[in-house]
């Protein structure tokens, strides 16, 4: 049991960036769940995304987020978005 704890607890200090717009279920409620579960409670999370609403901010923060990020995005002109490349910028 004592392994297992340690293996949880060396896990629990490093950090989560889940996306806010992940396919299937969405960043926010990956949030929900790891903050309502106990293993996973204290986990460091900073949610990652392109929605630079205050509200999107807000909502993560209140929930347990520990800090927002917006990713920079440039559109091109036929809608395609340029993320998580910095030369694309």
């Amino acid at each position: 049991m004592e392994r297992h704890f340690a293996r949880l607890w060396k896990l629990s200090q490093i950090p989560w960036w889940p996306d806010v717009m992940l396919p299937g279920e969405s960043g926010v409620e990956l949030l929900q769940f790891l903050r309502g579960n106990p293993a996973t409670a204290e986990i460091p999370i900073i949610m990652a995304t392109a929605k630079g609403m205050e509200y999107d901010k807000i909502q993560s923060l209140d929930l347990g987020a520990d800090d927002y990020l917006v990713k920079a995005v440039r559109h091109d002109g036929d809608g395609v978005s340029n993320q998580g490349d910095p030369a694309a910028l």
